[in-house]
C-alpha cells in the first residue's frame, strides 16, 4: 500500500465576515493516508481510500447566520462534500479514524464560547463515502456505514441557555447498536441572583447510561432516537422550582424535558428505560425563600418511553411511557406550607397495573416547639401527622395527577395509619357560620399538589387516630383510639367545601376501637371496644364502651359524682350521619342499648342520704338536639355508691329497661344542659335495692314501670326492712304488693326535680313495728318531715289524692303482737318540700279508717274489739264502729281465777263518733278533745256471782277521781250515751236462779267531759242527763253535777221515774230477794240528793199503791212461799200504799258510804235509803237490807 502522511494541516474559510453558510475551521497536526490506488487521485475525481487517520485534530464549527443555534439538524446537515464538490466527485475511505480529535460546536459565528464541545475523540467510520448522495443514504450514518466513536470529555450547553451537561466518557457502536455514557452532569449557569428569578433548573449528575439496540442510521437522518432500552445508573437529580410573580408560569401541558432537547432532537423513543439505583430532590421557593423540598431515592422502569412534540402535550402518558415502573425509597418532602415534612420509606407506582404501593409513610411536623407561634405565623391554624405503614392504590390514574393536578383510583387500602390532628379554633379566622370549613388547611396544604381527587374506595382496616381541639373558650378535648375506616366515591375539590358530605365522600363506614374521648370536666373519659358508623345503612353503633373517671386528674377532688358506665351495646338506626357532623343534632328511627351497667360514686358528701338531683348526663358537647322515633334499653344495672367513708358503700341497685316513641331532647342555650322536650316512653325498674349508708334500713321493689302515655307509675313488692335487727331501739317493716302514681307530670319532674300525680293508690300494704326502746317516741303525723326521704331526687313530691287501702298495722313489743290491725288512708292535696308540713303527713285534708282493731287486756280476761275506725278531715268526724268487749274466760273460770266478787263483762256498741275532733292536738300533746262524743247502740251485760267472797281491800274512786285520773288528757264539750241497754245479772248467794235487770233505751249526757284545768287553773264541773227504762217499762229521768274542784268531791242529783207496775221487778226480785210482788204500782218517783264521798242526803217523793208481795223460801232447791212471812210483811213490815192521805210527803234520804262500794253501789243505796223510809223499813241489821234491795250489790 502506498501512504501519505501530512503535519499541521489546516482548514479555515477564506472569508471570516459572517454569512449565511456554515464555517469550518479544522487543524490537524498529523494526517495519514493508506491507499492502494494512489495513482487514481490524479487522473480521476473520485479518491479511494483504505485508511486515513487523523491525530489531535481540532473542529470548530460556525453555523450560518440564519441559524441562531446549532441543532441536530444542523448536525445532520453538516455537509461536507460541499468542501470538495468542485474539485472531486467522491471520496472513499474503507477505515476512517480520528484519534484524540476536539469538536467544538457554537451557537452562531460571533460566538467566542462553544455550545458543544467534545474532547479526546475517539472515531473509527467503516466504509467511509463522501460524495454528492451519500449525506441522505439512510443506509449510511455520517456517510459511513458503521461508526465507532468515543469521547472522554463530552458539555454542551441546552437550548435554555440556563442548563449545561458534562460527560465524562460517551462511547457509540453502531455494530453493537448501543451509546455508553459515565459519569455525566447537568448544572445551572446561572448566578445566584439569576438563579432567584429563574422558574426552573435542574442539578443532576449519573454515572453511566447506556442505550441498548440503538437505531443510530434512522436517529441520524430522521432527528428521532429509537432504542429498545435505555438504562440509567445512579442517577442524583436536583429540580429547583421558583414561583415568583415576576414570571408568567408556562401551561401545565408544556413540558420542561421536551424544550430542553427539543432543540438537538424531534423525539426519544424507548421500549424499555431502567433506572436503578436514582436520588431526587425538588426543592420549591419562592425567590430566596425555600417553600418545600422532596427528597428521595428511586428505581424506575418504563415501558413504550416517547418523548416528542406530540406526547409532550399529552396528559396520559406519565414520564412519557405508556407503562412505568417506578419505585422511591428514602423519599423526602418539605411541604409547601413551612410546617409539615413528608418522608416514605417506599414509593412504588406501577402504571401496567394502575397500581402504587407506599411502605411507612410519614407526614409530621418540622417542629414541635411553639406549636401556636408557628401557626400563626404562616397563617394557619391545624397541625397532622400521619403514620402509614403500608398504602395501597388500585386502579389509579397517575398521569391527570401528574399534568392536570387531578388523582383518580378506584381503590386506596391503607394499612393501620397513625393519624394525630391538632386543631386550634383560637387561630382561625372567625367566619359566619355557613362559611366554617373544616380540614381547610389540609386542603389548602394538598392543593398545591393536587386540586381534584376522586376515589372509587378508601379502605383502612385498621388504624389509630388522635385528635386534640383546642376551641374558643380555652377547652381542650383529645380522642385516642384505633379504626377502621371504608369511604366510597370521596371526592376533594374546592367545590366541595360547604356541601353537607361526611369526609367528602358518599358513603362512610367507620369504626373505632379503644375510644377514649376526654369529656369537658376534664376528669371522666370514654373508652370503647368499638364505636361505629355506616351511612350506606343509615347506623351508628358502639360496643364494649367504658365511661370512668382519671383518679389522677387535678379535678377529680372536686367532683361531687364520679360515672361509670360499662354498656356492651348501642345501636342506633334510622339515622342521617351527616346530620350528627355538620348539624350537631342526632334524628334516629330506632336507638337499641343492651345490657348497659350504670355505676355511680357519689363523691364529697356532707349529708347522709344520696342527692340524686346532682346526676347529670349531658349530650356530647357537639349535639343540640337529639331526636329518636324508636328507643329501647335492654337488661340494664345501676349501681350507686357513696364515698362518705374510705370504702365506697353500695347504695342502690337495680335492673333497668326502657321503651319510647317520639323523643326529642335539646339542649337549653342559657344553661347548656339538655332537656326533655317531648316524647312516650314507658321505663321499669326491676328488683331496685336502696341501702342507706348511715341508716339501719333497706328498701327494695320488685318492679316499678312508668309510662307516659298512661301517666302513672307502677310498683310491685315494694319492701322497707332494718339491714340488721336491734332489741334495743324501735325498727319497723313495711311491705306493699302493689301501688299505682297516677297523671305523673313528667315535665316538670325532669325540669325542676318537682313530682307531680294527680293520685296515688296503695293496695294492702303491711307496716310492722317493733316498739323495742323503753322510750319509744310517738309520731305526729303533723309534724312527720318526710322531705329528707324525698330530698335526693325530688324538690316537690305532691298528689291530689294519695289512698292506702287495707294496710296492715302490727305492732310487736318485746317479742309479742301488741296491736294489729288494718288501716285506709284518703290523703287530699299531699305535698312533700322543703317547708314544714301544715298539715296531717303533708296532706292538706285526710281521711282514714282503721279496720278490725283487737286488743286484750292485760289480765288476759277480755278482747276489745273495733270492727272499724274512720275519720274525715273533710267533715272532721270520727267514728269507730262494731266496738265490742268479749271475755276471755267462761263465767266459772273467770271466777276461779278472780276469787272474789267481781264483775264479768261483755257488750258492743254500734258506734262512738266524735264530732270536730281536734286530731292535731290529740298527736301533737296527746288530748282527746272535740265538740261532742257519743256511743250509740250500746249493748252491756255484766255478771256477778254472789257466792263468792267480797274482797274488803278494794276502794273504788269517785266518779270525778275516775274522770281525773284518766291517764290522757280529754276535753269533750258533750259526751253522750245513745240508744244503749245494760244488763246487770246476779248469782244469789242462795238459789240456783239468778237475778237480772235491764236497762234499756238508755241516752245520757255528760258536759263537759275534761279532766283539764282551764285557764283559772280548774277543772270545769261537768253535769249528767240522763234517760232509761226500766225493763222495758219504768222510764227513768236523771240529771246530776259534780263539782270538780271539791275536796270532797260533791255532787248533787235529781231525778225521776214515771209510773209503772211493780210486778215487772220481780225477775230480779225473786231470785235475789227471795221476795215477789204480787200487786202495787208506782204512781210517782221523784229525788234529790246531795253528795260527796262520804254521805249522801236529800228527799225523795216516792208515791204507790196497792203494793203487796211474797216471801219465798228455799226448800231442797225449790222456791216456795212462806206464807206467814208474807201475811207479816204485808200486815206490819211495809206501807201497802203512799201517801195514805191526799198529799204526797218527801221522805229523808240519809246515807253513809261504804268506801269498799262502787260509786254505783253509792248512788243506789243513797236512792235506797229513802225507798226504804218510804216503804216503812226501819232500824234493820245490814244483812237483813241487803237482802231486801233487788239489786244491792249492783257495780260493787
Amino acid at each position: 500500500k502506498s501512504q501519505i502522511e501530512a503535519n499541521n494541516l489546516q482548514l479555515k474559510p477564506a472569508d471570516l465576515r459572517a454569512s449565511r453558510h456554515a464555517k469550518y475551521f479544522v487543524s490537524i497536526p498529523r494526517a495519514l493516508v493508506k491507499s492502494r490506488l494512489i495513482h487514481e487521485f490524479y487522473k480521476y475525481k473520485t479518491i479511494p481510500i483504505d485508511t486515513m487517520i487523523l491525530t489531535d485534530a481540532q473542529i470548530k464549527y460556525y453555523p450560518g447566520r440564519e441559524h441562531t443555534e446549532t441543532t441536530l439538524n444542523q448536525i445532520v446537515e453538516f455537509d461536507l462534500y460541499e468542501l470538495i464538490e468542485k474539485e472531486f466527485n467522491s471520496v472513499s475511505i474503507a477505515n476512517f479514524r480520528l484519534d484524540n480529535a476536539q469538536l467544538m460546536l457554537y451557537k452562531n459565528q460571533t460566538d467566542s464560547a462553544s455550545q458543544q464541545e467534545l474532547k479526546n475523540i475517539q472515531i473509527n467510520l467503516q466504509e467511509f463515502l463522501l460524495d454528492s448522495a451519500s449525506l441522505k443514504d439512510t443506509s449510511r450514518i455520517f456517510y459511513s456505514r458503521d461508526i465507532d466513536f468515543s469521547v472522554s470529555e463530552y458539555e454542551l450547553t441546552l437550548g435554555d441557555n440556563i442548563h449545561r451537561l458534562k460527560a465524562e466518557k460517551l462511547g457509540i457502536s453502531t455494530k453493537r447498536k448501543s451509546v455508553f455514557i459515565r459519569k455525566i452532569r447537568l448544572f445551572p449557569l446561572l448566578s445566584q441572583q439569576l438563579a432567584i428569578n429563574s422558574p426552573n433548573t435542574i442539578d443532576a449528575s449519573c454515572d453511566s447510561v447506556r442505550l441498548d439496540l440503538f437505531d443510530f442510521k434512522r436517529a441520524y437522518h430522521s432527528q428521532r432516537f429509537y432504542i429498545h432500552r435505555i438504562n440509567l445508573f445512579n442517577p442524583e437529580v436536583q429540580v429547583i422550582r421558583n414561583e415568583t410573580e415576576q414570571i408568567e408560569q408556562e401551561p401545565e401541558t408544556s413540558s420542561f424535558v421536551y424544550r430542553l432537547i427539543s432543540n438537538y432532537l424531534e423525539g426519544i423513543y424507548a421500549d424499555q428505560v431502567s433506572v436503578q439505583k436514582g436520588k431526587f430532590q425538588m426543592l420549591n421557593k419562592t425567590g430566596m425563600w425555600q417553600r418545600g423540598l422532596i427528597e428521595t431515592s428511586f428505581k424506575m422502569f418504563l415501558n413504550g418511553f416517547a418523548l416528542d412534540e406530540v406526547s409532550a402535550k399529552r396528559s396520559d402518558r406519565l414520564f412519557f411511557a405508556n407503562q412505568i415502573e417506578l419505585s422511591f425509597n428514602d423519599y423526602q418532602m418539605q411541604l409547601v406550607d413551612q410546617l409539615h415534612k413528608l418522608t416514605v420509606e417506599n414509593f412504588s407506582i406501577s402504571t401496567r397495573n394502575k397500581q402504587a404501593h407506599l411502605k411507612n409513610l410519614h407526614l409530621f411536623p418540622v417542629s414541635k416547639e411553639n406549636v401556636a407561634e408557628r401557626l400563626k405565623k404562616y397563617n394557619r391554624s391545624e397541625l397532622y401527622e400521619f403514620t402509614i405503614p403500608e398504602l395501597h392504590f388500585t386502579n389509579a390514574d397517575f398521569h391527570h395527577a401528574f399534568f392536570n393536578k387531578k388523582f383518580t383510583s378506584e381503590l386506596i387500602t391503607i394499612e393501620a395509619p397513625v393519624i394525630y390532628y391538632e386543631n386550634f379554633a383560637t387561630l382561625k379566622p372567625a367566619k359566619p357560620e355557613a362559611e366554617k370549613v373544616d380540614f381547610e388547611d389540609l386542603y389548602l396544604l394538598i392543593s398545591n399538589y393536587l386540586d381534584d381527587i376522586h376515589i372509587g374506595k378508601v379502605d383502612i382496616p385498621d388504624g389509630t387516630i388522635q385528635l386534640i381541639s383546642h376551641s374558643r373558650k380555652g377547652k381542650t378535648i383529645s380522642l385516642d383510639n384505633h379504626f377502621t375506616l371504608g369511604l366510597e366515591n370521596l371526592l376533594i375539590n374546592k367545590d366541595q367545601f360547604g356541601r353537607k358530605k361526611l369526609l367528602f365522600s358518599e358513603q362512610v363506614e367507620f369504626s373505632v376501637r379503644d375510644h377514649l374521648i376526654r369529656l369537658s370536666d376534664n376528669v371522666h373519659v370514654i373508652k370503647a371496644g368499638t364505636v361505629g358508623f355506616s351511612t350506606h345503612r343509615n347506623e351508628v353503633y358502639v360496643t364494649n364502651a367504658r365511661m370512668y373517671p382519671e383518679t389522677n386528674s387535678k379535678n377529680f377532688p372536686n367532683i361531687t359524682w364520679n360515672i361509670q358506665l360499662l354498656i356492651p351495646e348501642i345501636r342506633i338506626q334510622g339515622i342521617q350521619v351527616e346530620d350528627i357532623y355538620f348539624d350537631q343534632k342526632i334524628e334516629a328511627a330506632n336507638v337499641l342499648i343492651s345490657s348497659p351497667e350504670i355505676k355511680l360514686y357519689q363523691k364529697n358528701q356532707k349529708k347522709e342520704q344520696v342527692d340524686f338531683k346532682g346526676i347529670n348526663f349531658p349530650m356530647p358537647k357537639e349535639i343540640n338536639t337529639i331526636s329518636m322515633g324508636q328507643f329501647n334499653l335492654t337488661n340494664a344495672t345501676l349501681k350507686v355508691f357513696s364515698e362518705l367513708g374510705f370504702q365506697p358503700q353500695l347504695i342502690v341497685q337495680s335492673d333497668l329497661k326502657m321503651e319510647s316513641q317520639n323523643v326529642l331532647i335539646e339542649k337549653n342555650t342559657r344553661t347548656n344542659e339538655p332537656e326533655f322536650k317531648s316524647g312516650k316512653y314507658i321505663a321499669g325498674l326491676y328488683q331496685f335495692i336502696f341501702t342507706p349508708k348511715v341508716k339501719n334500713q333497706q328498701i327494695s321493689i320488685e318492679e316499678l314501670n312508668f309510662s307516659t302515655a298512661e301517666r302513672h307509675l307502677v310498683g310491685k313488692k315494694l319492701t322497707v326492712k332494718p339491714k340488721t335487727r336491734n332489741e334495743q331501739q324501735d325498727q319497723f317493716e313495711m311491705y306493699i304488693p302493689t301501688f299505682s302514681m297516677n297523671g305523673f307530670d313528667m315535665d316538670k319532674a325532669y325540669r325542676n326535680y318537682q313530682y307531680f300525680f294527680e293520685s296515688i293508690l296503695v293496695e294492702k300494704p303491711l307496716l310492722t313495728l317493733y316498739n323495742n326502746a323503753p322510750d319509744s317516741i310517738q309520731i305526729n303525723p303533723f309534724n312527720v318531715n318526710l322531705y329528707p326521704h324525698f330530698d335526693s331526687f325530688a324538690d316537690v313530691f305532691a298528689t291530689n289524692n294519695l289512698k292506702i287501702n287495707d294496710a296492715g298495722l302490727t305492732v310487736i313489743k318485746k317479742g309479742k303482737k301488741i296491736v294489729q290491725q288494718k288501716i285506709s288512708f284518703d290523703l287530699s292535696n299531699f305535698r312533700i318540700d322543703n317547708k314544714p308540713s301544715s298539715g296531717f303527713l303533708h296532706a292538706a285534708d285526710f281521711a282514714f279508717s282503721i279496720q278490725t282493731i283487737k286488743r286484750r287486756d292485760e289480765m288476759k280476761l277480755y278482747d276489745f274489739t273495733i270492727g272499724q275506725t274512720r275519720y274525715s278531715s273533710k267533715n272532721n268526724r270520727f267514728t269507730a264502729i262494731d266496738l265490742q268487749v268479749n271475755p276471755i274466760l267462761t263465767k266459772e273460770q273467770f271466777n276461779r281465777q278472780s276469787g272474789f266478787q267481781s264483775d264479768y263483762y261483755s257488750g258492743r256498741i254500734d258506734s262512738i263518733v266524735i264530732g270536730h275532733p281536734d286530731i292535731r292536738r290529740w298527736f301533737e300533746s296527746g288530748v282527746l278533745a272535740g265538740r261532742l262524743m257519743s256511743a250509740n247502740g250500746l249493748n252491756f251485760d255484766i255478771y256477778r256471782d254472789k257466792r263468792l267472797p267480797f274482797d274488803e281491800t278494794r276502794r273504788p274512786k269517785m266518779l270525778q277521781d275516775m274522770i281525773k285520773e284518766i291517764p290522757y288528757p280529754i276535753r269533750i264539750d258533750s259526751l253522750k250515751l245513745i240508744n244503749s241497754v245494760i244488763s246487770y245479772t246476779e248469782q244469789p248467794l242462795l238459789g240456783e236462779a239468778p237475778g237480772k235487770i235491764t236497762f234499756n233505751r238508755i241516752n245520757v249526757t255528760l258536759k263537759p267531759f275534761t279532766n283539764m284545768k282551764n285557764a283559772g287553773s280548774r277543772i270545769p264541773d261537768f253535769n249528767i242527763l240522763g234517760s232509761a227504762s226500766i225493763l222495758d217499762q219504768g222510764k227513768m229521768n236523771v240529771q246530776m253535777n259534780y263539782l270538780m274542784n271539791h275536796p270532797d268531791n260533791q255532787f248533787t242529783a235529781s231525778g225521776s221515774l214515771e209510773p209503772f207496775n211493780m210486778e215487772i221487778l220481780n225477775p230480779v226480785l225473786e231470785p235475789l230477794a227471795l221476795v215477789s210482788i204480787r200487786s202495787g204500782k208506782v204512781d210517782q218517783f221523784h229525788f234529790d240528793l246531795t253528795a260527796d264521798q262520804k254521805q249522801a242526803t236529800g228527799q225523795l217523793f216516792f208515791g204507790y199503791d196497792d203494793l203487796r208481795i211474797s216471801v219465798l223460801a228455799l226448800k231442797d232447791g225449790n222456791t216456795k212461799e212462806a206464807k206467814f212471812a208474807s201475811f207479816l210483811a204485808n200486815s206490819l213490815l211495809l206501807r201497802s200504799k203512799n201517801p195514805r192521805g191526799k198529799e204526797l210527803e218527801a221522805d229523808e234520804i240519809s246515807f253513809q258510804r261504804d268506801q269498799k262500794r262502787s260509786v254505783v253501789n253509792y248512788w243506789w243505796k243513797a236512792i235506797f235509803s229513802g225507798v226504804r223510809n218510804t216503804l216503812g223499813i226501819k232500824d234493820r241489821e245490814e244483812d237483813e237490807e241487803e237482802a231486801i234491795p233487788p239489786i244491792e250489790g249492783m257495780k260493787d
